[in-house]
C-alpha cells in the first residue's frame, strides 16, 4: 500500500510499528522519565520566553528609537521573512511569503491600530522575529532548528533572484529617484498615477483604508472610498518599515511611493516566477525549466506587463500575479487539507479581492485543479486540519467582507462600461499566446492519461487543467466584449484590462503545459554537461527578447522595440532634461497653498491634461473629495488652453461660490482680472 504522497508502506513495516508500540513503556510505568521529560520541556518553555522576549523588545527599541529604518531594513524583513520554515526550497518560501503579504495587508488597513506611533509594520517585524526566536529556542536540539531556517538552495531557485534583477533594470528610474521633481516628472507621465499616490498618501496620513474614514470635512465623502486598496496598503507597509509610521514631507511620501511601487511590481513578478519554480516537476530539469520560466517572466516583465508596471497598473499587476501564485497553489494542493498551501491559496484570493475583484472569475477556474483528478485519498485529513481549514475558511469570510462591503456601490454598468486611459494589447499575440496555452494543455491532459497513474502523472494532469482557469477567462471576455461592442461599437477600459490579464495568465497555463510535456522525461546527460549548460544560457538569453528587443543598440542601427524599452527611453529623456514645467508649477502650487483645499487650474494643456493637474493637486494635498471630483467636469474648456479659463472660473463659482482658485504664475494676473469682472 502507499500514502498520499506515493511513499510505498509494506505490511512488514506496519506490523513492525504496531509491536514496537504494544512493546514501548507506559508513560506512567515504574522507572518512567515522564518528569524528566516534564522538566526538560518546562525549561525549553522558558528559553524560548527570554529569547521572545529579548528579541521582542531590541526590535521595537531600535525602531522607536530610529535606528533600525531605511532600505536595510526592508532588505532585512525580507531575509526575516523567507527564514520562516514554511517549506525547505526557496522558491517555495518565495511563494508563500509573497502570497500572504499581498493577502494579508490590506486586511491590517482596515482594523484601527491601537499604537500608531510603533506602527503596523514594526509590531509584525517584531512579532516575527520573536516568533522565530521562540521556535529556534524551544527545540531539543537548537542548532538544527537554526539550520532549517536557511532554505534550500538549488541551480532553479536562482531563477526568482534573477527575474527580479530583470524587473529592476525596467523600472530602475522609479528605484533611482531621490528629489519630488524626480518623482512628480515620472508619476505625471501616466493617468493612474494620480489616483494610486492619493489612496497610498491617505493611508499614510490616517492610518486606515478611505472607506474606513468616515466623511471628509466638507461633508462628503473621501474619494475612492469605495476602490479597493490592498496594493496601496501593501506600498504603506513597505513606506512603514522605510520612513517609519510617522507621515513624512510630501517630498519624502513622493519619493517613498515612486521607489516602493516599482518594489511592489518586483515583489509580483518574482511572486510568479517563484511559483513556477516551486512546481516539483519544473524542479526536476533545469534545462527544460529555465528558460520557460525566464520566457514567462519577459512577458510580464518586457511585454504586455509592461503595460501594468509602466502605465501606472501596478494594482492590477499584483492582482494579476496572486491570480497566478494561485494557479500554482491549487496545483501543488496534493491533499485539499494541507494547511500552509491551503493558508496561502486562501491569501491570494483575498489578495485579489482587495486589488480587482474582477479577476475572482479566473479563480474559479483554477478551482477546477481541485477535483482533477478525482481521488477521495486527496480529502483526507487529520482533526487538526480539519480545524486549520475551517479557521482559513473564517478568516477568508471575514477578510472579504470589507471588500465586498467596499465594492457594494459601484454599480456592474459603471464596470462593464467604465472608460479610461490603457494601452490596448496586441490582439494577434493575445491570441496566439491564450490558443497554444489550451492546446498545449490539451496535449499535456491527453498524453498523462496513457500512462500509469503515478504521483508525477497526477501533477500533470493538475498543471493540464490549468487551462480552465483560461476558459474561464474566455468566457468572461466574451461577455464583456459583446455587451460593449454592441453599446458603443468598442471595447472600453476594464475589458481591455482583462484581455491583458488574461494573457498574462495564458502564460503561466503555457509554461506548464510546455514544462508537462518536455519536462516528464529525465533530461539526462543535458542536465549536467557543459553543452547542455552552455544550451540553457543561450535560450534564457533568447527568450528575454521574445516580446521586443530590450536593448539599446542604436550605435549599430537597432531600434528597441518592446514596450518596456520604449517606455525606459521616454522616462530617460524627461529625466535628462530639466525638470518640466508643468511639473514645477504643480508643486509649487502646493507648496505656496500650504496644501489647503483648492482648485488647481492649469493652462499647460498640451503638456499635462488640466483634470490631471487637478486630480494631482487634490491628491497631494490630501483634499481629494467627492464633492471636488464632482467639479471636475467643468474643467473641459481648459483643454483649449488659456482662452479657457474664464468660463471654467466662472462655471467653479457658480457651482461654489466660496471656493478658492489657484493658477500658475502666468496666469494669476489673468485670474485677477476675472474674479474683478465677476464682482
Amino acid at each position: 500500500m502507499s500514502d498520499l504522497s506515493g511513499e510505498a508502506v509494506t505490511a512488514t513495516d506496519a506490523g513492525l510499528r504496531q509491536r514496537v508500540r504494544r512493546d514501548s513503556p507506559r508513560k506512567d510505568a515504574p522507572g518512567s522519565d515522564r518528569h524528566r521529560h516534564g522538566a526538560s520541556r518546562a525549561r525549553r518553555v522558558a528559553r524560548a520566553a527570554i529569547v521572545a522576549a529579548a528579541i521582542l523588545l531590541a526590535v521595537v527599541a531600535g525602531r522607536v528609537l530610529g535606528s533600525a529604518g531605511g532600505f536595510a531594513v526592508l532588505a532585512l524583513s525580507g531575509i526575516l521573512l523567507l527564514a520562516v520554515p514554511t517549506a525547505r526550497s526557496f522558491s517555495r518560501r518565495v511563494l508563500i511569503a509573497l502570497t500572504i503579504v499581498f493577502g494579508v495587508a490590506p486586511v491590517l488597513w482596515w482594523i484601527p491600530f491601537p499604537l500608531p506611533t510603533l506602527g503596523r509594520a514594526t509590531f509584525l517585524l517584531a512579532v516575527t522575529a520573536a516568533g522565530l526566536g521562540a521556535w529556534v529556542a524551544y527545540g531539543r536540539d537548537p542548532r538544527s532548528r537554526l539550520r532549517r531556517l536557511i532554505p534550500q538552495m538549488r541551480l532553479i531557485d536562482s531563477l526568482p533572484l534573477i527575474v527580479a534583477l530583470m524587473s529592476a533594470g525596467t523600472l530602475i528610474n522609479f528605484l533611482k529617484a531621490r528629489t519630488a521633481s524626480d518623482a512628480m516628472t515620472l508619476l505625471a507621465m501616466s493617468w493612474d498615477n494620480a489616483s494610486h499616490f492619493d489612496m497610498y498618501y491617505m493611508l499614510r496620513t490616517h492610518g486606515q483604508i478611505i472607506g474606513a474614514l468616515g466623511n471628509s470635512p466638507d461633508g462628503s465623502a473621501w474619494h475612492f472610498y469605495n476602490y479597493p486598496q490592498g496594493f496601496h496598503s501593501t506600498v504603506a507597509l513597505l513606506a512603514e518599515l522605510v520612513r517609519g509610521p510617522l507621515t513624512a514631507d510630501l517630498g519624502g511620501e513622493l519619493v517613498s511611493y515612486t521607489i516602493l511601487s516599482a518594489v511592489a511590481a518586483i515583489m509580483a513578478v518574482t511572486l510568479v516566477a517563484a511559483a513556477l519554480c516551486s512546481l516539483p516537476l519544473f524542479r526536476r530539469s533545469f534545462s527544460v525549466a529555465a528558460p520557460v520560466v525566464v520566457f514567462v517572466s519577459a512577458g510580464w516583465i518586457y511585454g504586455p506587463g509592461a503595460a501594468a508596471t509602466m502605465h501606472g497598473f501596478q494594482n492590477f499587476y499584483v492582482a494579476v500575479a496572486l491570480v497566478a501564485a494561485f494557479l500554482v497553489l491549487m496545483v501543488l494542493q496534493v491533499r485539499l487539507f494541507q494547511p500552509l498551501t491551503l493558508v496561502a491559496a486562501v491569501a491570494a484570493a483575498v489578495g485579489v479581492a482587495h486589488n480587482w475583484v474582477l479577476l475572482g472569475t479566473l479563480l474559479i477556474g483554477a478551482c477546477a485543479i481541485l477535483v482533477i483528478p478525482w481521488n477521495r485519498r486527496r480529502w483526507a485529513g487529520s482533526r487538526r486540519n480539519y480545524l486549520l481549514a475551517a479557521g482559513t475558511a473564517i478568516f477568508a469570510i471575514l477578510a472579504l467582507l470589507p471588500a465586498l462591503r467596499q465594492l457594494s456601490s459601484i454599480s456592474a454598468d459603471d464596470v462593464l462600461y467604465a472608460v479610461g486611459g490603457v494601452p490596448a494589447p496586441d490582439y494577434g499575440r493575445a491570441a496566439a499566446i491564450v490558443i497554444g496555452a489550451l492546446g498545449v494543455s490539451l496535449l499535456a491532459g491527453a498524453r498523462s492519461r496513457n500512462r500509469d497513474f503515478t504521483s508525477t502523472v497526477r501533477q500533470t494532469d493538475r498543471m493540464a487543467a490549468g487551462a480552465w482557469t483560461v476558459v474561464a477567462g474566455l468566457i468572461v471576455v466574451v461577455f464583456m466584449a459583446v455587451a460593449q461592442i454592441s453599446k458603443s461599437g468598442a471595447l472600453s477600459y476594464y475589458s481591455i484590462k482583462y484581455v491583458l490579464a488574461l494573457e498574462l495568465i495564458a502564460l503561466v497555463v503555457l509554461a506548464m503545459g510546455v514544462v508537462s510535456l518536455l519536462g516528464a522525461a529525465p533530461a539526462g546527460r543535458l542536465r549536467t554537461s557543459w553543452r547542455g549548460i552552455l544550451a540553457t544560457l543561450l535560450l534564457m538569453a533568447a527568450v528575454t527578447q521574445g516580446f521586443g528587443l530590450t536593448l539599446d543598440t542604436r550605435s549599430i542601427g537597432l531600434t528597441p522595440s518592446s514596450t518596456s524599452a520604449l517606455e525606459f527611453e521616454k522616462q530617460q529623456k524627461a529625466l535628462d532634461a530639466p525638470v518640466p514645467r508643468h511639473v514645477a508649477a504643480l508643486l509649487t502650487a502646493v507648496e505656496s497653498n500650504g496644501g489647503a483645499p483648492a482648485a488647481y487650474l492649469t493652462t499647460y494643456g498640451k503638456e499635462f491634461d488640466a483634470i490631471l493637474a487637478y486630480q494631482w493637486y487634490e491628491g497631494l494635498t490630501r483634499t481629494y473629495t467627492e464633492k471636488s471630483a464632482a467639479l471636475m467636469p467643468h474643467l473641459f474648456p481648459l483643454w483649449s488652453g488659456v482662452e479657457g479659463l474664464q468660463p471654467v472660473v466662472k462655471a467653479l463659482r457658480e457651482a461654489e461660490p466660496t471656493l478658492k482658485i489657484i493658477v500658475d504664475p502666468h496666469d494669476e494676473e489673468l485670474l485677477r482680472r476675472i474674479l474683478g469682472d465677476a464682482r
